[in-house]
């Protein structure tokens, strides 16, 4: 087995295994919401703005949805165009209950993860790298350069 794969095996292992097995109400609730907008602003207090985007800092959205997961990307939405660029960070309920199990501390290391992906301009449309921004994977490397991102603002940020 070469080494990459176990490394990857390992990974899905973890991922697989890390995940608590409890339910999730999948519900958001004001304090979802609040306990996301602390970190955020928190964290967005730490960051030195891009000038890539028409709009800053990017909307937060807690979405409602038990599977742990977060995200960020353009919203097109938000303005109804494909003119301005308006960054967009979502965590899901799920991502608030199961994994960051509601610590403050847990939950700035995966906002900071996805504002990594903003302020390093990996959701920017033009990223040759790949098409669409919202259905293909990013790659490894912006993953690893979004955790060490992350994980530098979080403590920059004081948590």
């Amino acid at each position: 087995m070469n080494a990459h794969f176990r490394r990857w095996l390992l990974a899905a292992a973890c991922l697989i295994f890390a995940v608590p097995t409890e339910p999730c109400s999948a519900e958001v609730t004001d304090r979802h919401r609040e306990l996301a907008q602390q970190v955020f602003e928190q964290l967005l207090a730490a960051v030195e703005e891009p000038t890539e985007y028409d709009v800053w800092p990017p909307q937060l959205v807690v979405m409602d949805d038990d599977v742990p997961n977060a995200f960020a990307r353009i919203d097109h939405e938000l303005y109804r165009t494909d003119e301005k660029l308006v960054p967009l960070v979502a965590v899901h309920s799920g991502e608030i209950e199961r994994i960051a199990e509601w610590e403050a501390d847990a939950l700035a290391f995966t906002i900071g993860h996805e504002l990594g992906h903003v302020v390093l301009g990996h959701i920017l449309p033009d990223s040759k790298e790949r098409g669409d921004v919202v259905t293909t994977a990013l790659s490894r490397d912006h993953e690893q350069d979004a955790d060490r991102y992350g994980m530098e603002l979080a403590l920059k940020a004081g948590f």
